[in-house]
């Protein structure tokens, strides 16, 4: 058969998604981005950085 099955292609889509998610977490800017999202608390070790700010608007 030429074609994977449905089956086969959800499986090895999951396989990639995970895997994806696996390599963004280790990332050093990702990874504690990703963290924040889900809500959970910065790795052991790691340093939360402060959020960024915009300057103050200049007044004319």
């Amino acid at each position: 058969m030429l074609h994977a099955s449905r089956a086969e292609q959800l499986r090895q889509l999951e396989y990639e998604w995970l895997t994806l998610q696996a390599l963004l977490e280790r990332h050093p800017k990702w990874g504690p981005l990703l963290r924040e999202l889900r809500g959970l608390p910065p790795e052991e070790g790691q340093v939360e950085e402060p959020a960024l700010s915009l300057p103050p608007a200049v007044s004319r």
